[in-house]
């Protein structure tokens, strides 16, 4: 049978109908057994909190108080009494200069001031005998004034004399030097026999109660990390041994690569440690405790600002929505700081296609995800 050409455009449309629907002429209901399925999402159970996230830094160990000791003169250093690592209590003689010249010192300057105080004797007694004969109108008011004026130069050469002799003494006594403090000697940079300017270290003495640990931490971390918060250190020369520690000084001045100097001290002392040595800090943040870490797909966000995650109720296979408040996205994950309290299962993907009460089949998501 031949179609006529005009009757081409309805039978298209017909077939295009007939495709849409089905040929059922019965449309998809909500009530229909395809739509009442539940909705497979793939999920992860949220993590409990486990005291915040520790985070390693590489460190030095250095003394709570490194001195440098010197003599307050210049000499030839004649001994040396100590030796790198060695154990010193305040008020030790760690070295002693060349006394011989201090010496002929404090003797000259000795001899001037018993020089001078015997040349005050005689103008004193010079003068009492004068004034005497002033009062009876024997010698002039000028002869009186001349020896008061001799007697008030030697009474001032005296005293000159006198912080002279005081000075060359404390010369010879600073030709001995000793640890202001206890502590342990860190070096010694001087040798027997060497000339040495005042100043000049010859003893460097470490002391204080507890050794410390110099850490750089980036901007990013500084903020949440407070005086006292603890952290664990392990030492390359001691590998076995794990030593407490708490943050003591938090820098204000950010140095190289826009890090900040934090320092700690150990809350321990052994024998072994050394200034100088490379640390290993496990730094527990006070900051970043009891923070729930989610992937960044799990949260969605609505008009009015607010974040929310798709939790699921395992006992009767519904979803709800629940609010949640968010804090930094870090390489772990997105920070919950609200609304999750950790064992809840959060659906991972698919977040917007959800509405509350929604059935859902839950699907293995391939082990799970892992901060």
């Amino acid at each position: 049978m031949t179609i006529p050409v005009r009757l081409f455009p309805h039978l298209i449309l017909v077939v295009l109908i007939c495709t849409m629907s089905g040929c059922s002429g019965q449309p998809e209901s909500e009530s229909s057994p395809r739509a009442s399925r539940p909705r497979p999402v793939a999920v992860m159970t949220v993590a409990e909190p486990d005291g915040g996230q520790k985070i390693s830094y590489s460190g030095q160990i250095q003394a709570g108080v490194q001195t440098g000791l010197s003599f307050e003169q210049p000499g030839t250093i004649r001994e040396i009494g100590v030796q790198r690592g060695d154990r010193v209590q305040s008020g030790e003689v760690l070295a002693r200069l060349d006394a011989g010249d201090y010496r002929r010192a404090v003797a000259d300057r000795r001899a001037g001031l018993e020089e001078v105080q015997a040349r005050l004797e005689e103008a004193r007694s010079s003068y009492e005998r004068v004034k005497s004969l002033f009062e009876t109108r024997n010698v002039s008011r000028r002869e009186l004034d001349q020896i008061w004026a001799r007697l008030t130069a030697l009474e001032a050469r005296e005293e000159a004399a006198r912080n002279a002799l005081e000075q060359a003494e404390q010369d010879l006594a600073d030709c001995v030097l000793r640890a202001p403090l206890a502590g342990r000697v860190a070096e010694v940079p001087a040798e027997i026999h060497q000339t040495v300017q005042a100043g000049q270290p010859v003893v460097i003495v470490n002391s204080g109660d507890a050794a410390e640990v110099s850490i750089s931490v980036p901007e990013g971390v500084i903020s949440e990390i407070a005086a006292g918060d603890r952290a664990e250190v392990r030492l390359d020369a001691l590998p076995d041994k794990v030593f407490a520690a708490r943050v003591s000084e938090l820098g204000v001045q950010a140095g190289a690569l826009s890090a900040y100097p934090v320092v700690l001290v150990l809350e321990e002392d052994d024998e072994r440690i050394r200034a100088g040595m490379a640390a290993q800090v496990a730094l527990q943040a006070e900051g970043r405790r009891q923070r729930i870490r989610v992937p960044a797909q799990a949260v969605a966000g609505e008009a009015g600002g607010s974040r929310y995650v798709w939790v699921v109720d395992r006992g009767k296979g519904t979803v709800h929505k629940q609010e949640v408040g968010i804090g930094a996205l870090t390489k772990h994950g997105l920070e919950v700081l609200s609304g999750l309290d950790g064992g809840e299962t959060v659906v991972l993907r698919g977040v917007h296609h959800l509405r509350e009460g929604m059935e859902v089949r839950v699907m293995d998501a391939g082990g799970g995800w892992r901060p």
